[in-house]
């Protein structure tokens, strides 16, 4: 299942795209399907544009999604490895609106799946990482 509201271009980092080629499924694969439900149901939400990479239209984001084994950026362990993870900017709301955006609709389709969130930065982190509870936790850099 393909997120409904983002491209794999925006998921993955360009290395990771262009080995893939034409097979789009290999891209797929790197991810927790929950985590796409997750990510669709905030910019569905919140009804707000949202940008998780845009290397693939100049910018210069792109680990922001899965960052692959050679990738130096974030944490050896990070959710991001197991495409368990995005950082997602929400135009017109800051880090901490987007975080009390989601604690506010925790309860609802989609946002339910997500299991963590980072505290203190300027962007959303979220992640699916079992953590044994439907609670909401959240965890610092």
């Amino acid at each position: 299942m393909l997120p409904k509201y983002f491209t794999l271009k925006e998921l993955v980092d360009p290395e990771t795209y262009r080995n893939a080629g034409k097979n789009l499924d290999a891209i797929v694969q790197l991810f927790d399907p929950n985590l796409f439900t997750a990510i669709d149901a905030i910019r569905e939400g919140t009804g707000r544009p949202c940008i998780i990479n845009n290397w693939h239209s100049g910018g210069n984001l792109k680990y922001r999604g899965y960052r692959p084994p050679n990738c130096t950026v974030g944490a050896k362990h990070s959710m991001h490895r197991l495409g368990k993870a995005a950082d997602i900017s929400i135009e017109g709301m800051s880090g901490g609106e987007a975080r009390q955006w989601v604690r506010d609709n925790h309860h609802l389709p989609g946002v339910c799946l997500i299991r963590r969130m980072e505290r203190a930065v300027s962007w959303l982190h979220i992640d699916t990482k079992y953590t044994g509870t439907k609670e909401l936790v959240e965890f610092d850099p």
